[in-house]
C-alpha cells in the first residue's frame, strides 16, 4: 500500500495528519500499528486515554 514517491528508486509513504481544530487535537498516523496524539492541553490527552483504555 505504500505509494511510490520521490526519485526513480525512492519510495516512502506520505505523512498523514488529522487536525481537529475544534478540540485542538492533531493525530499523526505513522503506520498500521498506531498514531501520535498532539493536544494543546494535557487533560485532553488524559480524557482520550481514559475513553480508549482497552485499545491502548
Amino acid at each position: 500500500m505504500n505509494p511510490k514517491l520521490g526519485g526513480k528508486n525512492g519510495s516512502y509513504p506520505p505523512d498523514v495528519f488529522f487536525v481537529n481544530a475544534t478540540k485542538n487535537i492533531i493525530l499523526f498516523i505513522y503506520d498500521d500499528r498506531g498514531c501520535e496524539v498532539i493536544a494543546e492541553e494535557t487533560e485532553t490527552i488524559n480524557i482520550l486515554i481514559k475513553e480508549n483504555k482497552g485499545e491502548i
